[in-house]
């Protein structure tokens, strides 16, 4: 895979748009689908602004490696202008996420989607989506007070002007096509940095 991360424009609703940081010009950045035990490959360039890295969240990496993205940890950040290399071998199975691990700027919308598949799938299904939720922020990102910031308290978190779905606003949701009888598999990624999220589908059951 190639994920570039660059400065862009998202439109989040009909004449609401905003400017935020994106990998490969899409919010969420592009799903990343893998079937458990291959070996992943992504070249990462840095066309933002400063330092950033990858971490691959869920996935699990040898304690200490280089692929886990943590900066001044586990490597050194991509400096602006050049490109980092990871490669992993996809595991365990399930649904993932991927996103910065450098200071805020997760908030600034660089994440996406991360699947490994299964090579015996355990449940059958007809369709399948993926639906990341997310918190709206169009002002830079910053601490509100000590003690908070990326997965801290909401006291310390940013301030947060609603939820995103699939990078839309309610006023313009995302939808999915779906038919009557047919079995839908839904994976969810919580991509906030301060908010739990209840989930139902009005009418229907849900089932883990």
């Amino acid at each position: 895979f190639h994920l570039e991360a660059t400065v862009g424009e998202v439109e989040v609703a009909p004449d609401e748009s905003f400017e935020t940081w994106l990998y490969n010009g899409e919010y969420p950045g592009p799903e990343l689908r893998v079937v458990e035990g291959e070996r992943v490959r992504i070249v990462v360039e840095n066309d933002l602004p400063e330092e950033t890295t990858i971490h691959w969240h869920g996935m699990a990496l040898p304690e200490a490696s280089a692929m886990d993205g943590v900066p001044g940890v586990t490597q050194d950040p991509i400096e602006p202008g050049e490109e980092f290399v990871y490669e992993f071998d996809a595991a365990p199975t399930g649904t993932h996420w991927y996103h910065s691990h450098v200071g805020l700027q997760l908030d600034r919308a660089l994440l996406g989607p991360l699947v490994v598949e299964e090579t015996d799938p355990h449940v059958e299904y007809d369709r399948e989506h993926t639906l990341v939720l997310d918190e709206y922020l169009t002002d830079e990102p910053r601490v509100e007070s000590e003690g908070g910031g990326m997965m801290g308290s909401s006291p310390g978190a940013p301030p947060y002007e609603g939820t995103l779905v699939n990078g839309r606003l309610p006023a313009d949701p995302a939808e999915i096509e779906v038919e009557e009888g047919e079995r839908l598999r839904l994976r969810f990624i919580n991509a906030g940095s301060a908010t739990t999220y209840r989930v139902t589908a009005a009418g229907h059951e849900l089932k883990v």
